[in-house]
Order: structure tokens, then C-alpha cells, then sequence
């Protein structure tokens, strides 16, 4: 059973930890800053200015998902986790709390667009990655209840 709770700071090395393990599969993402700098983001902008839920799968914390009031501003899971409905738990409750959401997600992503759109996410606008500290292709999407 997949259980959600709201991340706590003594999270944040597992938070890191997810982060990096879900963007290794994103192969056409540049690494930009080693774990340590992750950990000091996550510490320092991450936690203070979202709500973080956690997902945790037999007592394994799995996944995460920050929310900036409207906008989803990261949805992580272990790949290892990633056909066991972490995402789908993850987004559902985050959806349960409000009526409109927005989030960007990387063009290459095409797991998770298909993802996004099955859950009634609908593109609003492409952009070729000018915008983002990655430099890559990204979209924006809209959900509204």
C-alpha cells in the first residue's frame, strides 16, 4: 500500500536522493550540480517555498511531489517504483486540493506527457528550453477541476 504524507525537513537527503535517482533515466537532461548542491536547493528553496508530500511503498520513501499553491513544480518517483502507481497516488492527492493546476514537463518526457494528459492535463504552450535552467525543449500543461 502506497502511503502519502507531508514531507518533513529531516527528508530533505531522501528527497535528493529520489531527485537524482528519477532524473538518471532522463538521459537528455544535463547534470548541473553535484548532490550536495542538490541537498543545499532542496534545504534552502525546495522546502520553504512548497508543500512536499512524500510517497512511501513498504516503509520506503519512493517519491515526491512539490506544489507551489497552483503550480506542481516536481513529481519524482524511483524508477524501480514507477509502475506501482507512486505518481498516481502522488498526483491524485495533489489534485484533491484544488480546483486548477499548471506544471512544465520536458518535451523528451514522453512518459510523463502521456501520463499528464491521461490525468486531463491539457499543453498550453511549448517552448525550446530558452526558459529553464536545463536549456531544453519543455512544455507547459493545465489541469482544471
Amino acid at each position: 500500500m502506497i502511503q502519502i504524507n507531508k514531507a518533513q525537513f529531516e527528508d530533505c537527503e531522501i528527497l535528493t536522493e529520489i531527485f537524482f535517482l528519477a532524473r538518471k533515466d532522463l538521459y537528455y537532461l544535463p547534470v548541473l550540480y553535484t548532490k550536495e548542491e542538490t541537498l543545499w536547493w532542496i534545504k534552502n528553496i525546495v522546502m520553504k517555498q512548497n508543500e512536499i508530500y512524500i510517497a512511501e511503498y513498504k516503509n520506503e520513501k519512493v517519491g515526491f511531489l512539490a506544489k507551489n499553491k497552483e503550480v506542481i513544480e516536481h513529481l519524482y518517483v524511483i524508477p524501480d517504483y514507477q509502475n506501482f502507481s507512486v505518481g498516481q497516488k502522488l498526483l491524485d492527492f495533489c489534485l484533491k486540493t484544488g480546483n486548477k493546476f499548471e506544471l512544465w514537463v520536458f518535451q523528451e518526457n514522453i512518459r510523463a506527457i502521456r501520463f499528464y494528459e491521461k490525468n486531463g492535463f491539457i499543453l498550453e504552450e511549448k517552448t525550446n528550453g530558452d526558459r529553464n535552467e536545463e536549456k531544453v525543449p519543455d512544455a507547459k500543461y493545465i489541469w482544471s477541476h
